[in-house]
């Protein structure tokens, strides 16, 4: 659980984030890719208590009082307020209508108002629609018609084909459909949260939306009175919040005793013999598919009663199971396709199956030509400087610094080109350019690249500590300005950052912890032991924190980052191995409290000036993973205050490496293994609870990130047993996710290093960290 300000109204769940109508509190943005140990990593003030919410495409659409919000939360750590806009009343609840970009808003008395949100930014009122005698709250689309949870006429069909005019068509009578707070809609049904029946989720068949038909109510009064506020659904059953009496009927705080009822609508047997309709949605028919390019291949698939599988073969080989919606995997087309033939097959409960086939043509990497110019910061060639770009083609720039490479690859994401060259003082300079789109076939040209005094330090000098969530005072071998002000001493904190003037032990990243104090931050993390963190306090004009191997600590795996202090006031960061890609961490400095904050991407925006004291910062999340590894970010403080900014980005890696994993790691364990244990060997066998998870684990699907291609996803399935086996994986930083039926079930993260050969790496799968710090 996780203890929020507000009154908590409406909650949206999409991957692995949810989002929380907070009343007066606004949205609240809650990250639960650990559902035992869930992280409020946002909020966004909306002008109105916030009572509904819905989320597509990474925007958010809040009914707040008077007031529709619509929140940009494509960053969770910082989400903007995109626009505001007056509600023709008090706003209750909101839908949307993604096909034609409407949002409905109920309105309680008042009845509906469609908005046209095809601009976020600019939302435009369409419609106003009263219902008489209605008093709408929760509402649903279904293709063009809105079904409302009706408190006043029970279930309320509304034809919006045109939504300038829509029309009402039907609504149940209160005796059979109820008088409801909320609905949802499964397939030819809608269920509501009812406040008539003495405790009840009226169930009503809207197939012919001008004939709504009451099936009749799934009935908890057993349990006692209650009324419904809240309802939702899977494939076979009903979840209904309620509290005795009314305490919930206008969405008002419970008294403590509000509870969750469950019920079977839709038998989980399936006895009908009808099949499952199946169609591929992507790739399209027709579009061009590239040889070791990575593709999204998926698939729509819907049943009488429940999908069971949804089973890919390509070219006649199973590559991927997947066993809840969406139904579809990433899959690495290999170096000699000519063309795929996809199948995809979904079989129900009842074991029927519907299929559904398409062959793409695969054409040869056309390939390109990068060209561009190396320089130093003051516009000059650099002559034999190493150039690396995609897939790690690597040349030298000639004496005028100009470079040309043929052959780069397209299809590992758009180009870079990396530089590097002996520089003074034993720094060597880098530098990249910024990511462009691959010209097919032709010459990709980069532009100017600025090589900068930029280097990983691997002389890590003295071992400080392995300790968790700890701070220590050092002493600065030289004077440093930040912000304007002037240190002699700094708290090295060994979860990613430094701070001045105290110390900090926040593991948990937050803005606001962020912003507290001054604070250098290359990666704000729940960081622990590894090799430690390490301080070296005897290079001239340089103060070195690396941390070495750390783990997360619920994640585990590998990470390994520095921070560089100049005596001029410069600072670097630099990462050589991070698998800590999606649990959450913020890179950047701030001054301290009540700096104006600048949010950024280091990696799309490479060069960059910050204002005198603002902070910047960017925060990584599960949607918007770590992809500096193997880079740098130099922050040069300016004459006038500020900061100018310059990112050095790696390369795509090839897809050239393979990762094996299960509950043991990667070598699978003999089929007998154990049948047989000494004593001795019994006491470290598998617990009981062990052997629950590798059965857990059994036949999931298995997804796979990697820093050495932030853009790239791949997927397989484990066996039997838990183990799995995946291949054509960039190297880097690896974090892999166990799901089945669209629960994490578990993870692992290694790193798999670009120089080890063999290109493998073993995984150790873990159920998820269930323990939370005191």
């Amino acid at each position: 659980s996780l203890a929020l300000p507000g009154n908590a109204n409406d909650v949206e769940i999409v991957g692995n984030i949810a989002y929380i109508a907070g009343g007066n509190s606004g949205l609240h943005i809650i990250d639960v890719s650990n559902p035992a140990a869930p992280i409020l990593r946002g909020t966004a003030a909306t002008s109105g208590p916030a009572q509904g919410v819905v989320v597509r495409n990474n925007t958010a659409f809040v009914a707040a009082g008077s007031q529709l919000t619509i929140v940009n939360v494509s960053n969770p750590g910082a989400p903007l307020v995109a626009a505001n806009t007056s509600i023709a009343g008090n706003g209750k609840a909101i839908t949307l209508d993604t096909n034609r970009n409407l949002a409905i808003v109920t309105l309680g008395a008042g009845g509906i108002q469609i908005f046209n949100v095809a601009n976020p930014a600019s939302p435009q009122a369409v419609s106003t629609r009263n219902i008489p005698g209605g008093d709408s709250r929760g509402a649903k689309v279904s293709g063009n018609y809105l079904f409302l949870a009706d408190y006043g006429l029970s279930l309320t069909s509304i034809d919006i084909t045109n939504p300038a005019n829509p029309v009402v068509l039907n609504s149940t009578t209160r005796n059979f459909g109820g008088l409801l707070n909320d609905v949802v809609l499964s397939g030819n049904f809608a269920l509501g949260a009812d406040v008539f029946f003495v405790n009840g989720v009226p169930v009503t068949d809207i197939s012919v939306p001008e004939t709504l038909i009451s099936r009749g109510p799934i009935d908890f009064s057993p349990a006692g009175d209650a009324a419904g506020h809240g309802v939702a659904v899977d494939s076979a059953y009903v979840y209904m919040v309620a509290a005795p009496g009314t305490n919930f009927i206008d969405f008002g705080t419970s008294a403590g005793n509000s509870r969750l009822f469950i019920g079977q609508y839709l038998p989980l047997e399936d006895r009908a013999g009808v099949p499952p309709q199946v169609s591929i949605s992507t790739p399209v028919l027709g579009e061009t598919i590239y040889r070791g390019s990575t593709i999204v291949i998926s698939a729509d698939a819907a049943d009488d009663v429940a999908i069971g599988q949804v089973v890919f073969k390509v070219n006649g080989t199973d590559v991927f199971t997947a066993t809840s919606a969406p139904y579809q995997f990433n899959y690495t087309v290999p170096a000699n396709a000519s063309q795929l033939a996809i199948v995809v097959t979904a079989t129900d409960l009842g074991s029927n199956t519907g299929s559904a086939s398409r062959n793409v043509g695969v054409v040869p990497d056309p390939l390109t030509t990068v060209t561009g110019r190396v320089q130093n910061a003051a516009g000059q060639p650099i002559a034999n400087a190493t150039v690396t770009a995609n897939g790690n083609i690597a040349g030298v720039t000639g004496a005028n610094g100009l470079f040309s490479l043929v052959n780069v690859p397209t299809v590992l994401g758009p180009i870079v080109v990396n530089a590097t060259a002996p520089g003074t003082g034993g720094i060597n300079l880098a530098g990249s350019s910024a990511p462009l789109a691959a010209v097919r076939g032709g010459t990709t040209a980069v532009g100017n690249i600025v090589a900068i005094a930029a280097a990983f330090e691997t002389n890590y000098g003295t071992f400080l500590s392995t300790c968790d969530d700890c701070t220590f005072l050092r002493t600065l071998p030289f004077p440093f300005t930040f912000y304007g002000q002037t240190y002699t001493q700094v708290y090295v904190g060994t979860n990613g950052y430094l701070t001045f003037g105290s110390g900090d032990t926040t593991y948990s990243e937050t803005l606001n912890a962020f912003s507290n104090r001054p604070r250098i931050s290359a990666f704000f993390d729940d960081l622990i032991g590894g090799q430690g963190v390490n301080v070296n306090e005897s290079l001239p004009g340089r103060y070195v924190v690396s941390y070495v191997n750390n783990r997360h600590y619920s994640a585990g795996g590998s990470n390994t980052l520095q921070i560089t202090l100049f005596n001029d006031g410069r600072i670097l960061f630099g990462y050589k191995g991070i698998t800590a890609l999606r649990t959450g961490s913020i890179t950047g400095l701030t001054p301290g409290s009540g700096a104006p904050p600048q949010q950024v991407n280091f990696s799309d925006t490479r060069s960059f000036e910050v204002p005198t004291g603002n902070a910047v910062y960017e925060y990584f999340t599960s949607g918007n993973l770590f992809d500096l590894d193997n880079g740098f970010v130099l922050f040069t403080p300016r004459a006038a205050g500020g900061f100018g900014v310059n990112t050095i980005l790696p390369v795509s890696q090839p897809n050239s490496g393979a990762v094996s994993g299960g509950p043991q790691g990667g070598a699978q364990q003999p089929q007998n293994a154990g049948r047989q244990l000494s004593r001795a060997a019994a006491a470290n066998s598998p617990s009981a609870e062990s052997n629950t998870f590798v059965t857990s684990i059994a036949n999931a699907e298995v997804e796979v990130v990697s820093s050495g291609n932030p853009r790239w996803k791949g997927n397989t399935n484990t066996d039997a047993r838990g183990y799995f086996t995946l291949s054509s994986v960039p190297p880097g930083g690896l974090t892999v996710t166990i799901k089945k039926r669209g629960t994490v079930l578990g993870q692992g993260a290694v790193y798999l290093d670009p120089n080890s050969r063999p290109l493998t790496a073993n995984v150790t799968i873990t159920p998820l960290v269930t323990t939370t710090k005191k």
